[in-house]
């Protein structure tokens, strides 16, 4: 009897290393499946579910998904969280319109510094001019101006390579505004330092001439511009025929059908000289 007490004893030591034991891992963030010694664990789909790894020490691959990584090493039930990627919560604005850029603020976790963020359309991608930038936010401006419109996804991606998309998050809008109407920004500007943009629409292509005028009437620049159908722009850094502005002021812009000499848009522009 002894002796097959003993026997019992000798098998069990033997075989206690190659029993898959098990403890619990929780998460909401991924799911996985494990097998132990043959064992299959079934997998586990709800939003809080356990996962099951094995103590005995084995190589297993590499799980990801945006937002995180799980390494896996010769450690016994070794599930580390290795890096935590970022998340967007919002945008705001969450729209802009196509005839100017677009500052927003996009809230989160996880940002780094050195992130990008672009706004990724079906045709067009718009890379962020990022200001600022902490774990929880960055200040971006968006060069919009002429994008075609539609829904865009947020994409901020990490130095480490870890990207979070908020899906049809920024919208691009069409302004619609009268045919006849000029448009400027910025405006009031300082042409010490920068130029306006004038953006005006004429209904078929045709040869156009621009007038500015100061606020006695005086013609002070005039160019010819070959517009086409729908929406044109040029650029305005405030110079004149008596040189360049320096006062704060109000323009008068006109743009003429050279062809029959009727305005087809018109509009205003301001100066502001800073201290």
């Amino acid at each position: 009897m002894k002796d097959k007490i003993i026997v019992f004893i000798i098998l069990g030591i033997i075989l206690l290393p190659l029993v898959g034991w098990a403890e619990s891992r929780t998460s909401t963030s991924y799911k996985l499946s494990i097998d132990s010694m043959g064992v299959a664990i079934e997998e586990q789909t709800s939003t809080s579910y356990k996962l099951l790894a094995e103590v005995k020490e084995r190589e297993l691959t590499s799980q990801s998904k945006a937002g995180y990584i799980l390494n896996q090493g010769f450690k016994p039930a070794a599930f580390m969280l290795a890096s935590a990627g970022p998340i967007i919560i919002s945008i705001t604005p969450n729209n802009g319109y196509n005839i100017a850029p677009a500052d927003a603020t996009i809230t989160g976790l996880h940002f780094d510094t050195g992130a990008t963020v672009s706004l990724v359309g079906t045709t067009e991608t718009i890379t962020g001019d990022i200001s600022s930038i902490t774990s929880t936010q960055i200040v971006a401006d968006f060069n919009i101006t002429g994008m075609p419109v539609g829904f865009y996804d947020v994409v901020v991606t990490n130095p480490d390579g870890l990207s979070y998309s908020l899906t049809n998050g920024f919208e691009v809008k069409a302004y619609d505004y009268p045919t006849d109407l000029i448009f400027c920004y910025p405006s009031p500007f300082d042409p010490r330092t920068g130029s306006t943009r004038v953006v005006f629409n004429v209904p078929n292509d045709m040869l156009v001439k621009v007038y500015i005028f100061n606020v006695v009437a005086e013609l002070i620049w005039v160019r010819e511009i070959n517009a086409t159908t729908g929406m044109n722009s040029f650029d305005w850094d405030g110079t004149t025929r008596f040189g360049r502005i320096n006062t704060s002021s109000a323009f008068i812009i006109h743009v003429i059908d050279k062809s029959n000499g009727k305005t087809v848009a018109k509009g205003k522009v301001g100066t502001l000289i800073r201290p």
